[in-house]
């Protein structure tokens, strides 16, 4: 139904909507794209309206891979703007989301991509939320004042407030908020009892070591070094040293074969090798020319060259390079024991941070390269390259 070259050019989240005009044209010409309406004080829009002549059936696209109580609640009160509009029709309400199961063969399937879910009879169960909901709003907008609220979980749940950088203005630096691997819930109960500097927090406070070395040395502004266990570290490592680094895209829409929507593609990797100590530092690169073909094979036959059979394969935050290179090998067996030499050969260079044998306050409880990198090496930064990480990686590409 839609064909590769098509999924090809989608730039935007409005080709998930496109693609499924193709569908609803086919069975009903009676349809209206991204519907707007107007009842009283509320606003809407559906992505299909389908108008029958006795029931009109949305169609809200979603790019999520499952159901949650927000959508349920959104779809709510669209219908029930609707309703105020137009009392004498019946709608019936749908739902429809990705299938994080379907894999790309050959075409596009947009009815196996979609999982469609009639979501009618869900509705009144969360109606009175909406009327809720609805009732805040509207007291909210006719305010003449900034309404006066305090801070919490609702800033970031489910998602970040866009107003959260004026409410939280007063929260200073080196707030309990940056204490590391901390539930957002605890450090909302002692910024409720008035802590709210590191430098405040009691020693009665439940905390593991890790939280409280990360509290220490920024009130003490100190650093710590391990060089017994940096030593113990550096040990693991035999020459050749490569050090390897890989970049993915993960396209709603998959583009790749046998790959599932939002899958981690490799389509960049970058290794540095040293063969012996005084040898010189050899590059090697891969960069998928974006073509619609399969980019798997050629990144791992660029990558055995790169790498070669022995020696150690330096990585930060080695959890992610394993795990796409296991989907390699489930995919593309022959690769399996190339992969599996690979894997066992990989040091994450993230362990002496992580574990802190190094520890920086400017890390502020990270172990990310991002923050590491400039707290111990000032002169180096992302902030002035123009592709910065992962996302923007992948958004170029």
């Amino acid at each position: 139904m839609a064909t590769l070259a098509l999924v090809e050019n989608m730039k935007s989240l409005k080709a998930l909507s496109s693609l499924l005009i193709f569908c609803f044209l086919e069975v009903n010409a009676n349809l209206i794209y991204d519907a707007c309406f107007q009842a009283g004080g509320k606003r809407c829009s559906v992505d299909f309206l389908v108008r029958g002549k006795k029931v009109w059936k949305i169609y809200d696209v979603k790019t999520s891979t499952s159901l949650d109580e927000r959508h349920i609640i959104e779809t709510a009160f669209k219908v029930d703007t609707i309703k105020a509009k137009y009392p004498e029709v019946k709608i019936e309400a749908y739902i429809m989301y990705i299938n994080k199961e379907y894999v790309l063969d050959k075409e596009l399937d947009v009815e196996e991509f979609f999982i469609t879910e009639n979501v009618t009879s869900t509705l009144r169960h969360v109606q009175p939320l909406v009327d809720r909901y609805s009732r805040l709003a509207t007291k909210v907008f006719e305010m003449n004042e900034v309404p006066v609220t305090s801070i919490g979980t609702k800033c970031s749940s489910p998602f970040d407030c866009e107003f959260k950088n004026h409410c939280w203005k007063n929260v200073p630096e080196n707030s309990v908020f940056e204490i590391s691997r901390l539930w957002e819930i605890k450090k909302f109960q002692m910024y409720d009892q008035g802590i709210v500097k590191l430098e405040d927090v009691p020693r009665n406070v439940k905390l593991n070591e890790k939280q409280w070395m990360q509290i220490d040395c920024t009130v003490q502004n100190r650093q710590i070094i391990d060089p017994v266990a940096i030593g113990r570290f550096l040990e693991k490592i035999e020459y050749p040293i490569s050090a390897m680094d890989f970049e993915t895209c993960q396209p709603i829409i998959p583009i790749y074969q046998k790959t599932k929507p939002y899958q981690h593609t490799p389509i960049q990797f970058s290794v540095h090798r040293i063969d012996s100590e005084n040898s010189p530092l050899l590059h090697y690169e891969f960069l998928h020319d974006g073509g619609m073909r399969e980019v798997r094979i050629n990144f791992m036959n660029r990558l055995n060259e790169a790498v070669g059979e022995t020696g150690t394969i330096l990585v930060y935050n080695k959890k992610f390079e394993e795990a796409r290179l296991k989907e390699i090998a489930k995919v593309y067996t022959p690769f399996k024991e190339d992969i599996d030499n690979i894997i066992s050969r990989m040091i994450d260079l993230m362990e002496p941070f992580d574990q802190r044998y190094l520890y920086h306050p400017a890390q502020k409880g990270s172990a990310s390269l991002k923050v590491v990198l400039p707290a111990w090496v000032p002169e180096l930064s992302y902030k002035d390259l123009e592709i910065f990480g992962g996302a923007s990686a992948s958004e170029e590409f």
